[in-house]
């Protein structure tokens, strides 16, 4: 496995807590394989939290212990691996969920396992996915009220209102990302992208780009094989012919 660095990442060697927010159980593998490969590889410590057990069909039990069974695969400990038990995020192509409970949601998370770098979708979902969106709605508010906050620091007045809980109960720094969204055309040449992007202009202070170059099987295929009620023919071939596989583009929430 390759990665390119940011700055950012080669600044300190203390070791970061990394937490994956996913709408649905299978997301961990099939979209962020290769930032995964690369916190594992640099010792970070990483969680996964599950916002839907995609029961969408009546599989959720099954859909968690394949979730879990995934991340052991890609060398996660069990144990960080959670799912969100309010049942307020229910799995669906037509459900959008409520952002300021999704917003509360990635908070209680953040407080549970301390993390450090937060890694989620874009507003584009990937595949647009209303759940997927629904999480980078409520992830880009919590920085956007996390922000707002440490800048009106000094004036405390409104501390106590319910919209002003999530900031103001983080008491440490953290990071937010996006994963990159990219045209139909980029999203299934796989390897073959690497050019382009290195070609594309990045912000080297904001966007971080890791890249996987297994090819036979590629590095997503292992774990994606642990969701056996998912695994059909046309996410064998997402396996092989997603650039997700290969490579994410990461950009940072500001």
């Amino acid at each position: 496995m390759k990665n390119h660095l940011n700055n950012d990442d080669n600044s300190t060697l203390i070791k970061k807590k990394v937490l994956f927010v996913i709408a649905h159980p299978d997301d961990e593998c099939m979209f962020f394989t290769p930032t995964i490969q690369h916190y594992n590889l640099i010792e970070s410590e990483i969680f996964v939290a599950c916002l839907s057990n995609g029961n969408a069909v009546g599989l959720g039990k099954i859909r968690e212990k394949e979730l879990i069974d995934s991340c052991i695969d890609m060398g996660i400990n069990q144990q960080n691996v959670f799912f969100d038990q309010s049942n307020n995020f229910q799995d669906g192509m037509n459900i959008m969920w409520d952002t300021d409970l999704v917003e509360n949601t990635i908070l209680s998370f953040i407080k549970q396992t301390s993390a450090d770098i937060v890694i989620s979708f874009d507003e584009c979902g990937i595949s647009s996915h209303p759940n997927h969106i629904s999480i980078s709605n409520g992830l880009k508010q919590l920085i956007k009220n996390k922000s707002s906050s440490t800048t009106s620091s000094t004036s405390s007045t409104l501390s106590n209102r319910t919209t002003t809980t999530t900031t103001n109960s983080l008491n440490k720094e953290i990071k937010a990302y996006k994963l990159e969204t990219v045209n139909i055309i980029r999203k299934y040449i796989g390897i073959a992208d690497i050019p382009l992007t290195k070609l594309l202009s990045y912000d080297g202070n904001s966007t971080q780009t890791f890249i996987s170059t297994q090819l036979f099987p590629p590095s997503s295929y292992s774990p994606m094989t642990k969701h056996k009620s998912q695994f059909v023919w046309f996410r064998y071939l997402f396996v092989f012919l997603s650039r997700y596989s290969f490579i994410n583009t990461l950009i940072e929430i500001k």
